[in-house]
């Protein structure tokens, strides 16, 4: 009872966050169209907003899907974000871009790019639609019939073993990695050299201890010694985890924390409260200073002020962090004029960047290794308009037509289906899997 009436409550928030996305969107369209074309080959841009819109009215019901999981939902925050809020912040500022990280694109470019962003936005909201309540009801139907699905998250023999390796490794290698290691507002690091296995293996440390640690604490009597002892462990796992990292990737701090917090919610939900009073502030400084540090070349988060970010500065950030028309379009402009050997190339390097978290294994390392000698796409964009700065964002979609070419127009539809397809099981496993573990690994695949 007390699910079907959150479903109902859920739906009837939907409703309203439909109806009101579809207002944004018609009102949106009419503003673009009639105001000064923002860049030269915007004039269809008001596309854009008006697409979104009539897939709401279409398909608005898969707001409804989203009850129980966070996938579709962040799927809606970016899209709304690319779709409804970028055009007015383009328009505002007269469409100008950054002389040092964005490039001058020709007309010809940005029209494509409205062509081909209006393309994702009905292949995701189509496939989602149709899709979801299909899988949902397959993915059920296994979770009732094979065991293995029904498994409660106590780790296995065999997870152990692993587990205990991966300490072994951590423990012979810790002068390789601790140096490297980041602690927010505790310790610097003091070595720049990237650490990919390590990391990889000390993420899956960290999180099946918190997983064991929230599970073991849910059985215990509340206001317990144990269960007092447990939820002081369960904070102290997931700060660690949370604030803990290698490098300067927004995106995995990002995962990682959200994806924590969300295990351990669905462990302990009265504790809700206390994890956000405990995380949220730490997590929103930590990544309040990447940003502003690293986004606007900030020596330190104290520089940060009104005078260092304008409507461009904040148009420009958006555009380039949800894939905005300029990051279509230079991708796109990048593909026009290769050689079949460049092509080639690019797609092998793409594949050998694929493989870069498991580089250090002997077989793939061969294969990174000799995937090193092409130039990447992202390469091949970032160069095309000599570009100073390395951090321009590559467009999945028009990133694809560097490898393919014209093929790329049938590419690119069908990797948008295929990853929509994949959000689609992601969230709909993060739902029925009993496993923390499993939970976790869903959740951080779907924050990515």
């Amino acid at each position: 009872m007390d699910y079907e009436l959150k479903v109902q409550e859920h739906n009837i928030v939907a409703d309203a966050i439909n109806g009101f996305l579809i207002v944004a969107g018609f009102a949106i369209s009419i503003f673009v169209a009639t105001s000064k074309t923002a860049r030269s080959g915007l004039e269809l841009y008001f596309l854009v907003p008006l697409t979104f819109s009539i897939c709401q009215i279409l398909f608005g019901r898969i707001l409804e899907y989203s009850v129980g999981g966070i996938g579709i939902k962040i799927f809606y925050i970016i899209e709304s974000i690319r779709s409804l809020l970028l055009p007015v912040l383009i328009v505002v500022s007269n469409g100008e871009v950054s002389a040092i990280r964005m490039s001058q694109v020709s007309a010809e470019m940005y029209l494509v790019a409205t062509v081909i962003q209006c393309v994702e936005i009905i292949v995701w909201f189509l496939t989602i639609y149709y899709f979801y309540p299909r899988m949902l009801k397959r993915q059920t139907e296994k979770y009732n019939n094979r065991g293995h699905y029904k498994y409660a998250g106590e780790i296995r023999a065999l997870g152990a073993v692993v587990i205990g390796l991966f300490i072994g490794v951590l423990v012979l290698r810790f002068n390789v990695w601790m140096p490297a290691l980041k602690l927010f507002l505790i310790k610097e690091n003091s070595s720049n050299t990237k650490i990919l296995l390590e990391n990889t293996m000390l993420t899956c440390v960290k999180i099946v201890l918190l997983a064991i640690s929230a599970q073991k604490t849910a059985k215990y009597q509340r206001h317990t010694k144990k269960y007092i002892m447990g939820m002081l462990c369960v904070v102290f796992l997931l700060l660690f985890n949370s604030l803990s990292y290698f490098g300067t990737n927004r995106v995995f701090v990002l995962e990682n924390m959200v994806a924590s917090v969300l295990i351990v919610w669905i462990a302990l939900p009265h504790t809700r409260k206390i994890i956000t009073v405990c995380v949220l502030p730490v997590g929103i400084a930590l990544l309040y200073t990447m940003l502003v540090v690293k986004q606007f070349n900030l020596e330190t988060a104290s520089e940060f002020s009104s005078s260092v970010i304008s409507v461009k500065s904040l148009a420009n950030t958006i555009e380039e962090y949800v894939n905005g028309p300029w990051c279509i379009a230079q991708s796109y402009a990048a593909s026009r004029n290769l050689t079949f050997s460049t092509r080639s190339g690019a797609l092998f390097a793409d594949i050998g960047n694929g493989l870069g978290g498991i580089a250090d294994l002997p077989i793939i390392k061969s294969i990174v290794s000799y995937t090193n000698q092409f130039h990447a796409s992202s390469a091949i964009m970032k160069t095309a308009f000599e570009t100073y700065d390395r951090g321009q964002m590559l467009s999945l979609s028009a990133g694809l037509f560097i490898p393919f070419g014209i093929l790329g127009w049938i590419v690119f539809p069908i990797v948008n289906f295929v990853l929509a397809r994949l959000l689609i099981y992601i969230e709909i496993q993060s739902k029925i899997v009993n496993s923390l573990m499993y939970k976790y690994m869903y959740m951080y695949m779907y924050t990515g």
